[in-house]
Parts: C-alpha cells; structure tokens; sequence
C-alpha cells in the first residue's frame, strides 16, 4: 500500500469522506509531457466521483451532476515519496535534481502499477455498498 499524506484541514478532507460507493471503472493513459495517469470514475449514493492519481497526487471531485465532476476537483493527497523527493531537492544542484527526477519517475511508475482503489477507499474512508460494482480492469489497458 502506498503512504498518503492528506493535504486537506481535517474540517475540508471530512466534506470528501465517508461516502458509500455504488459502482467504479478505472482508466488508465500515458500523457505525453505527466507521464502515466490513472483515473477512477463512479457512482456514489447520491452522487459522481472522480479520482485522479497523478505524479503522487490524488485529485479529487465529487458532484451531485454527473457533467459537473471534474469542474471543482480538490487536491486531497500526496503520496509519501513525493514530499520526500520534494525535501530533497531543495538546495540541491541542477545535476543532483535531474537525477532525484529519473529516480522519482521510477517510483511513481511502481505507485501507478501498484495503486487500487482499495487503496482510495481507505484514505477517502469510503465503503461499499452492498452488490457495488467495481471494474479496475482498465479501459483502455495502458
């Protein structure tokens, strides 16, 4: 399981938790200047979701509207790794930070092979509801 670190003050994070979640597909595609990101998509009691995780970052929007989600999406966490690269860098050279670039390029390929949306679920603190319908099979098998 990847470490997440919520960015969020406990009184925001709470208006995105503790939803029960109907039905989730995920896609995953290759962004030709971010690289790999993966997106979840889905149906909550009474309302659409999207996730995003993207270079360390979780992004996510939740709407009553299913058009609307993505229009006020939330910066929610980041991934341990990417706040330890980002201590790293400071004060380092131009060569040195080229280099914790590459190797941080390695680490968020493993987290993007890695990350589930069991993993969402348990920062986010949400549940499934019974017979919910969940698809990472990833649509467009990236």
């Amino acid at each position: 399981m990847i470490n997440f670190k919520i960015c969020l003050d406990a009184e925001k994070a709470s208006t995105l938790q503790n939803r029960m979640v109907e039905c989730v597909n995920k896609t995953t595609f290759n962004h030709p200047l971010y690289g790999k990101i993966s997106v979840w998509c889905g149906a909550l009691e009474n309302e659409y979701f999207s996730i995003l995780f993207m270079g360390g970052v979780i992004t996510v929007s939740v709407d009553a509207r299913e058009f609307n989600i993505d229009k006020v999406s939330t910066v929610y966490a980041e991934s341990q790794s990417l706040l330890d690269m980002s201590e790293l860098v400071k004060g380092s050279t131009p060569e040195v930070q080229l280099q914790l670039r590459n190797n941080y390029l390695a680490i968020t390929d493993r987290e993007q092979s890695e990350m589930t949306f069991a993993d969402l679920m348990f920062i986010l603190n949400w549940q499934y509801v019974e017979g919910a319908r969940v698809d990472e099979t990833d649509l467009l098998g990236v």
